[in-house]
This record gives structure tokens, sequence and C-alpha cells, in this order.
């Protein structure tokens, strides 16, 4: 009331109430009219609220059919993306391992050039006297043969975890341990081997039917150090493995005879607790400076429990014995020597050469040798063979000289007894 006290009404006269009442009744008006203009901005800025509000959602709205438009999009891009990768997947998958093709996509660094150095178990094979046998066929043949042959490989192969790098031919070089590290990589790579051999009745079954000439493959396996990686150039490069070891490898299997499986030094020793092996020897191959011993693998045990299927053959004297000269075969070179004999004793797969000129030095177990009949039956071709130690059940009852060698051929069975008769 103006601060005036409710005490001091009696003491004001009737014009001082009637003016005070009226001085109220103005302040009344007043704060009414600024209570209205009050409300009034309020319901101004409640509707501008609604209005903005409105706006928001309309915004929001908008967002959201943004947001699930680019996810659409998006999604949209992933499923091609995803089968750009299935197609990449299938078509590398046949020239490359899954673990490879998951190598070069998954990997930042996957396609660099480069490598890094491993130790890894290798393991190459290859089909006895091949070349000759593609000789006399058409080449549609091989490639019948080829791909059937290497089909069946190629199922045991993956089956153990094998990173096959290569076909070559009839050759195939498979790594245990790149791209990805196993514990068992070298049992897992003679256990490979031996089911390979024991697929060889198969594979012959149908060339058989065929009407082929049977094959049989020699394997050879190694462990060692190699540089593995992207090997070549920006434009055209290949995963592989490159080092001492893998020609190491190629060597052991050169020294093989068919249906055989001989692993190096340092592979044995991984493995020694769970193999048995037929026998061992000391090998100089070419390019290495020191002797390697090598171990003809006749099982393994552990959780794979495999063996190779043992074919006792017994060498025939014959009444008739089939004269011949031969040469050292070292790689691809002829040697200069030419050695005279005469066949002896003789089964579809080995015989004995007897009468060896003397004054020639006798070749050592493992050597190559090319023969050329002089029988006279009208066949040329030259056959090719390995000089061995014979196993007991091959020598059966006969006598041998000590100026004589035992073989094992390498030539095709039928073309053997086509050139000797």
């Amino acid at each position: 009331m103006n601060n005036i006290e409710y005490s001091q009404l009696h003491e004001k006269s009737v014009d001082e109430l009637i003016s005070l009442v009226k001085q109220l009744d103005q302040q009344l008006l007043t704060v009414t009219e600024e209570n209205q203009d009050l409300n009034l901005m309020l319901d101004n800025m409640s509707e501008h609220n609604d209005t903005v509000t409105e706006e928001l959602m309309e915004d929001n709205e908008d967002l959201q059919l943004m947001i699930e438009t680019t996810s659409e999009h998006a999604d949209a891009l992933a499923e091609d993306l995803e089968q750009k990768r299935i197609l990449i997947r299938q078509t590398f998958g046949r020239y490359l391992s899954d673990e490879i093709v998951n190598t070069l996509l998954d990997d930042e660094n996957g396609l660099k050039l480069g490598g890094k150095r491993e130790q890894i178990t290798l393991l190459t094979s290859d089909i006895r006297g091949f070349t000759a046998l593609s000789e006399i066929q058409e080449p549609e043949i091989v490639v019948k043969i080829l791909n059937y042959y290497l089909d069946n490989m190629e199922k045991i192969i993956t089956k153990y975890n094998g990173t096959i790098d290569e076909f070559m031919g009839d050759g195939i070089l498979v790594l245990f341990g790149a791209p990805t590290q196993r514990e068992d990589d070298d049992k897992r790579a003679i256990a490979c081997a031996i089911e390979m051999q024991l697929c060889m009745p198969k594979i012959n079954e149908q060339m058989k039917q065929w009407g082929l000439p049977k094959l049989e493959m020699g394997i050879g396996i190694n462990t060692g150090d190699v540089v593995v990686g992207n090997i070549g150039s920006e434009n055209r490069s290949k995963y592989g493995v490159v080092g001492s070891s893998v020609n190491l490898t190629y060597r052991i299997e050169s020294y093989t005879l068919g249906g055989q499986i001989l692993i190096s030094q340092s592979t044995y020793d991984d493995v020694a607790e769970c193999i048995e092996y037929y026998d061992v020897r000391k090998i100089t191959p070419k390019g290495v400076k020191e002797s390697v011993s090598i171990y003809s693998v006749k099982s393994i045990k552990d959780k794979y429990n495999l063996q190779l299927n043992h074919e006792t053959i017994v060498l025939e004297e014959l009444k008739n014995k089939i004269p011949l000269h031969y040469v050292i075969l070292d790689g691809k070179q002829l040697g200069d020597d030419v050695i005279i004999g005469e066949i002896s004793h003789f089964s579809d797969k080995y015989a004995y050469i007897s009468g060896v000129t003397s004054d020639v030095e006798m070749p050592q177990v493992y050597t190559n040798i090319k023969i050329d009949s002089m029988a006279g039956n009208g066949h040329k071709d030259a056959l090719y063979a390995k000089v061995i130690t014979p196993e007991k059940e091959l020598m059966g009852n006969n006598t041998f000289s000590d100026t004589g060698v035992f073989i094992c051929f390498t030539s095709n069975d039928e073309v053997v007894r086509q050139v000797l008769g």
C-alpha cells in the first residue's frame, strides 16, 4: 500500500483516503495490463516454440530419411564389394591356395613386393618318365592325364593344409608353413607325401581304363630357411619362395625312384620320433658344398599312421643277355665316357648290368644313366635309369659280380619292354 501502514489509515482524512484508493485502483489496472501483456507474450512464445518444434521435427524426419537412404546405399555398396571379393577369391583360388588369397586381400601389405625369411617345409613331386611319355602321346591325352593326376594330388595336399606354390607340368611344389605356420608342418608334409603315393594305384587304374601305361611318382621333402612373399615386378608378380633350401628340395627329389619319398636331415631331425625309414644315404647334390644325408621314408606313426605299400620284386636271370651301352647323365648333360655292358638279370622295373667296362669308374648310387640297347630289335629309343643299392628281396638267390650295377628304370614300363624286347 505505498508503504502506508494500516494503522495509519485512521489518521487520514476522507479526501486522502479517496485519493489513496484511486492510486491503488490505478496500480491494479497497470498490473492487470502488464499481466495481460505477459500472457500474450507467453502465448506468442508458445506458438513460436510449436513452430520451431515442428520445424525441428520435419528436419529430423528429413535427416532420418537421409540416414536410411545412405545406409541402404552403403549396404548395397558393401554387398557389391563382398560379391566382388567372393569372385576374386573364386577366380584366384583356382591359381592360389585360400590362405594365399586371404593374405593378399586381407593384409594391407599383402600386395606389396618383397618377402620375409621363414623356416618352412617344402615338398616337391615329379612323375618318372613323363617327358618321354608325353612325346609319344597326343597333346590332348597328355593334358587329360595331367588334369586327372593333379586333381587327385590337389585334394590330398589341401587335406593336409599344404599350400600349392605352383604346378610345373607334371611337377608340384608345395609349402608347409607359408603363409601360415603350424607346429606340425614337417609331419603333415610327410603324411601328405605318403598319402599321395598311396593314391597312385587309383591313378593307374584310370590310366589302365584309358589304355595308357602306368605312372610312378617320386617325392622330395626338405626343411629350411627361405624368403617367402610377392616376387616379381609392380606390373606382374607371384607369391613364391626363393632360397638354397628350395634348390636342395629339388635336388633331393631328383634322387628318388618311382614310389619313393626322400627327406633331408633337417626334416628327419624334426620327425625322427614318429617315422620309420628304409635306409639313409649320403649324397653330394650339385651346387651343395657338403654332403647331406637323405632318408627313404617307410611310414609315419603319430596320429597319421600311414605306411607305403612295399612291393617285393625278384630279379630273374636271363638266358639271353641283352647287350647295351650307357652314359652317365648329369642333369641334362651327357657324360663323355661310354660304358659297355649287358643286362643279365631283369624285371619290369629293375635290372642288373654286368660286364661293366673295367677301365671306367663305376657310377655311384643315385646316378642317372641313359641306356642305348644293342639288341638289334629295331627300337632306337633310349632308356633312362637310376643306379641303386638293391634290397635283399630284389636280389633273391641270384649271384652277382662285383663289376656290375643294379638299376631301376625311370622310363615307362611299356617303353622298357619295347626297347629291350
